[in-house]
């Protein structure tokens, strides 16, 4: 982000605080440096808006499962990983689709490894003693193995 945005969107701030609704205001002046980060033609905003509710109505459908005797709310549909605009149920992967599924647990571990790394550095700047560290590390190995089961000859 340009330093512009990053001055425009700090001086907003009142004690340190900022709303989606104050910056929308400032940028609706088309001589604001918020102004070209904003889809302005409503037509083209509400599709946009649309696909976005429509992806969070996706992610919100749960599928119970038993595995291994133990119930599992799990997210019934996931992105193909092969097309991320496309959504498939997680019900239809089958064993024979292996490479699908590997890629799949992949992504959502690449989830926990981002989301612990921007914790950490949350922590760091709060000064606050939150141990993730071990947390990031076993994600990374988890997607690491996931890689090498991949590979001609890894281990399973």
């Amino acid at each position: 982000m340009d330093t512009q945005t990053i001055d425009t969107l700090k001086s907003m701030e009142v004690g340190g605080r900022l709303t989606a609704q104050n910056v929308i205001n400032e940028a609706r002046d088309p001589a604001s440096v918020l102004h070209g980060h904003f889809t302005w033609d409503d037509t083209a905003a509400a599709d946009a808006y649309r696909l976005i509710e429509a992806r969070q109505l996706i992610r919100r459908v749960k599928l119970e499962v038993i595995v291994r005797d133990i119930p599992l709310n799990v997210v019934r549909f996931i992105q193909d990983p092969a097309d991320p605009g496309i959504y498939r149920d997680i019900g239809t992967i089958r064993p024979s689709e292996a490479e699908v599924a590997r890629r799949i647990v992949s992504e959502e571990m690449m989830k926990v490894v981002r989301a612990s790394r921007r914790a950490r550095n949350v922590a760091a700047v709060l000064g606050t003693a939150a141990d993730v560290e071990q947390i990031i590390r076993l994600a990374q190995t988890v997607v690491q193995r996931a890689e090498i089961t991949d590979q001609p000859g890894g281990e399973a």
